[in-house]
Order: C-alpha cells, then structure tokens, then sequence
C-alpha cells in the first residue's frame, strides 16, 4: 500500500473535528474514502474505532471497495466520515441514502465536498444548497454546513504554484475572511437604508 494525502488530517485542527462530534465509549466509525493512520489514531482518542474504505489500495485502508456499494448492515456505524470524495462519485445521492441506513439512530455525518476547485476526475461539485437538499431528503437534521473554498485559492495556487501550501492558505483564508466581511458591510448598509426607505414611506 502506498500513502497518500488525507483530508482528514488537513481540516482535523482547522476544523475543531473533536467538537463537532461526540466521544463516545466502543463508537464505530467508517472512514469512507479515508483511512490514514493519522486518522484512525484520532478517532481512537475520541473513543471510536475505525473501519476505512476505499477504491485503491492505500496505506490505512482496511476494505477494499467501491462506495456505492457499501458491504455493511443497517445500523452499524455511530459516525460515517467522508472528506473530498462525494464529488468524485458518479451517483453520490445513492451512496448518502445508502449512508443513512448503515448509521445508528442519532449518529453523524461529517465530511467536505469540492465547490469551487478546478476539476480534477469530479463528477458533483456541491453547493451548500445541494448538500442540504440531498442530506435532509435522506431523513438527516443538518446541524452546520461551513463554507471554506473560495475564488482565491484557486487564482493563488494556480498563479503561484511554487508558493508553499502554508502561505498560499494563509493568503488565502485572509483575502477571503477581508472580502466577506466588506460585503456584509455593504449589505447592511443597504439593508438599513432600505428599511429605512420604507418606515418613511
């Protein structure tokens, strides 16, 4: 097995991962698509062993397989993770339903699609509005949906290539925080004036 770059890893601090689920004694995870052994000693420490599947054999992986047919029973995972892959699937509405089912009452989904990036063998790149609409029609409670990409990272990266990862993130994650706040400036504004348009009126 060869390594390979996780997700996980990347967005597990940035993300504050161990808030947005909860420890849980004996849990059961599925690492779809995932599998890093960074990955699985993090679950550990929230109390979750890990079972990590893939298409290609990777270091961590412990199945072998295809995501839109996922060899598990109903009701057997307490958290299915999935990081940057529901985009790579040719029908990942099947494979959220088929996620639904092999989750226990009250359990978690948590994961990351591709929006703005270039393609890359991606079939779905997902908005917030996709997410929402594919996950509560397969009878999940959507607890938070965060935006991270933007317009920025991909003009840095593909401008400065030989930036290293850390500084084209930083410039990045700046450019975009300045720039969304601006525009909510400016959306208040006008949202303020037009209230007050109309009380005059």
């Amino acid at each position: 097995p060869k390594k390979y770059f996780s997700w996980v890893d990347k967005y597990w601090n940035k993300f504050n991962f161990q808030k947005l689920v909860p420890q849980k004694k004996d849990g059961l995870v599925l690492c779809l698509g995932g599998g890093s052994l960074k990955e699985k000693d993090n679950y550990k420490k929230l109390g979750y062993d890990s079972i990590s599947i893939n298409i290609n054999l990777l270091e961590g992986v412990d199945i072998i397989c295809d995501a839109h047919n996922l060899p598990f029973k109903s009701e057997t995972f307490d958290l299915v993770t999935s990081f940057e892959v529901l985009e790579h699937l040719k029908k990942p509405w099947n494979v959220i339903k088929d996620i639904s089912t092999i989750i226990k009452p009250g359990g978690y989904f948590v994961g990351s699609v591709a929006f703005l990036k270039p393609y890359h063998t991606s079939y779905f790149h997902m908005s917030h509005a996709a997410l929402i609409s594919l996950f509560i029609e397969n009878n999940f409670k959507i607890i938070s949906i965060r935006g991270e990409q933007n317009p920025y990272t991909t003009i840095i990266h593909n401008l400065f290539p030989i930036l290293p990862r850390w500084f084209g993130d930083f410039l990045t994650d700046h450019l975009f925080n300045t720039s969304y706040k601006i525009r909510n400036f400016i959306r208040k504004k006008i949202l303020n004036r037009k209230l007050n348009h109309d009380e005059e009126i």
